[in-house]
């Protein structure tokens, strides 16, 4: 029988223990308080950093970004009335399809999607609500999608180009382009599967308009063109249709043996000059910034600071038309360009010529890695984007100053 004493020797250890645990619990409590709450602070930090990051992928391509507005012209369905019996024309109905596209060359080459453009009688570009071109469609691929355009006009900034095989499901894209009337507008998401001989499905809103809006990934880099959206019937909505979150995007590695090809047969068939020029305004006669070494207008003896008056028969009124006039003219010809030096009038005869293969440098710089020999399609499991690294390493120090603490501790 245990005395009074050892008694209250095992109801004092007892209460020791009972007050060990309910400090251990206290302790662990508020360490993953602490843990929390910086993990809640970095979150906020990383969500910040992230929005940083994306304002400034939209801000450095806007100017590639442009808005398609493909203008088709058909016989009004009316009979015409009275005038209609007499076999005069029906008056015409004018449709208009906006899409976007992206800008590819600092000479003017935009990619867009076919269908933006099909059986278009009038196409223009317009960028960034800066400015609106009209548009000459050079080719397209209706098997593959993509339409390339050419526009006229100084001072383009083109995309800097990427290669989707370089995205994992997971990783994060933006997308910029028209979106229900509105240019420029950005949707962010998540790449959801990858088809490496195709293209991509990610988790972004599209909307009409969208269709040849371009895929940027975190570096800015254009590695996609939205091809469309999957729908899926909504039989229980009140409106019905077609409601889905995942777009279709066709990877841009798959158009460059197209754009170059393109590129080059209309070069071929195509006058150059070799200058670059500024106006004072949009109207305003082109002065000559610089000159190409052994173009055109550098054999003929054109300088810099010349102001362009005429080419040929034509008045020059803005550099918008001049180079229109330029690639009018074929190859090997002979024209007169009329210009003012030192306020002089000198005509000078100039060859033109097709534009020499060193020009076609940005296309050929595109990234054209061949995508993983996997062929099937690549799906996220449980996460879509993986945890930070700095969240682990967090936890894990935590959870070691825990132990140790719980070591010190148990030692008094």
């Amino acid at each position: 029988m245990r005395s009074a004493g050892q008694r209250k020797l095992d109801k004092r250890k007892k209460t020791s223990g009972q007050k060990s645990n309910s400090s251990w619990r206290m302790l662990r409590g508020v360490a993953l308080l602490v843990l929390a709450s910086a993990n809640a602070a970095q979150s906020q930090g990383l969500l910040s950093a992230m929005e940083r990051e994306i304002a400034g992928i939209v801000k450095s391509v806007k100017p590639s970004v442009v808005t398609v507005r493909a203008l088709k012209m058909s016989a009004s369905s009316g009979s015409g009335g009275l005038l209609g019996i007499f076999g005069d024309r029906r008056p015409q109905e004018q449709e208009i399809i906006v899409g976007s596209g992206l800008l590819v060359s600092s000479d003017g080459f935009v990619l867009t999607k076919e269908s933006v453009v099909r059986n278009a009688d009038r196409i223009e570009v317009d960028m960034a609500g800066e400015a609106t071109y009209k548009a000459e469609l050079v080719n397209t691929d209706s098997a593959g999608g993509p339409a390339v355009l050419k526009i006229h006009a100084n001072g383009l900034r083109p995309a800097r180009i990427g290669a989707a095989s370089d995205l994992d499901a997971g990783s994060w894209v933006t997308v910029i382009g028209n979106a229900m009337g509105v240019p420029q507008a950005v949707s962010v998401g998540v790449v959801r599967a990858i088809q490496p001989d195709s293209g991509m499905q990610i988790s972004a809103n599209v909307d009409p308009g969208s269709n040849g809006s371009p895929v940027f990934d975190t570096n800015g880099h254009a590695v996609g063109m939205i091809a469309g959206r999957v729908g899926i019937e909504q039989s229980d909505m009140p409106e019905g249709g077609l409601f889905s979150n995942t777009a279709l995007a066709y990877s841009l590695s798959k158009f460059l043996p197209f754009v170059r090809s393109v590129a080059e047969e209309y070069y071929k068939s195509h006058g150059w000059l070799g200058v670059t020029v500024v106006a004072d305004g949009k109207d305003a006669e082109p002065r000559i910034l610089t000159i190409v070494e052994d173009s055109p207008a550098h054999k003929a003896g054109l300088q810099v600071g010349d102001i362009i008056k005429k080419f040929g028969a034509q008045t020059v009124t803005s550099h918008t038309l001049l180079s229109e006039l330029v690639c009018q003219t074929k190859p090997d010809e002979n024209v007169v360009v009329v210009v003012s030096r030192l306020d002089q009038e000198i005509s000078i005869n100039v060859r033109i010529s097709p534009k020499i293969p060193l020009a076609l440098a940005e296309l050929k710089t595109w990234d054209t890695t061949n995508p993983a020999d996997e062929n099937e399609m690549q799906f996220p499991k449980e996460q879509i984007a993986p945890e930070p690294k700095w969240l682990h390493h967090r936890i894990n120090a935590l959870e070691k100053e825990l132990r140790m603490l719980k070591s010190l501790y148990q030692k008094q």
